[in-house]
C-alpha cells in the first residue's frame, strides 16, 4: 500500500496567497465599479493584480512539476484550483478594463451587487485555502 504524501506548505502557501489575490482583485472590480467615471487608477491596480495571479499561477504550476507525485493533492485539481484562481482575476481585470473601453459612466446597482457578491464568494474561497494550509476543516466553506 502506497503512502501518503505529506502536505507540501510552499504549495499551500502559493495557492493561499493566490485566493488572496482573487479576492483583492474583485475586491478592486468592486472599487472600480464604485468610481466609475473616474475609475483609472482602480482599473490600474486591477490590472497589476491581474499581473500578480499569473505570477502566482505559473509558481504553482512549476511547484507542481517539481513535486511531481509526491504532492498529497491530485495534479488535475491543483492544475484546475490554479488556473479557476487566475481566471477570477482575470475575468476581474477585463471587466475592469471594458468599463473605460466602452465609457461606462454610471453602473448599474445590479453590477455593484454582483461586485458585492463576488467579494463575498472570494473572501470564503481565501478561507478555505487558509484552512486547507492549516489542516482545518473546510465544511464550513463549501457549498
Amino acid at each position: 500500500m502506497r503512502r501518503r504524501a505529506a502536505p507540501d506548505p510552499e504549495l499551500l502557501e502559493l495557492f493561499e496567497r493566490a485566493g488572496e489575490n482573487a479576492e483583492r482583485g474583485v475586491a478592486l472590480l468592486r472599487d472600480t465599479l464604485a468610481a466609475v467615471p473616474d475609475a483609472a487608477d482602480q482599473v490600474h491596480e486591477v490590472y497589476l493584480c491581474e499581473q500578480e495571479g499569473d505570477k502566482l499561477t505559473h509558481a504553482i504550476l512549476r511547484r507542481l512539476a517539481e513535486q511531481g507525485r509526491r504532492t498529497h493533492l491530485d495534479a488535475a485539481d491543483v492544475h484546475a484550483l490554479a488556473v479557476a484562481l487566475d481566471d477570477v482575476v482575470d475575468f476581474a481585470e477585463e471587466a475592469a478594463d471594458q468599463l473605460g473601453r466602452y465609457a461606462v459612466e454610471a453602473p448599474m446597482e445590479q453590477a455593484e451587487e454582483i461586485g458585492d457578491l463576488l467579494v463575498a464568494a472570494a473572501h470564503e474561497v481565501t478561507a478555505a485555502l487558509h484552512e486547507l494550509r492549516n489542516g482545518m476543516d473546510l465544511a464550513d466553506h463549501i457549498v
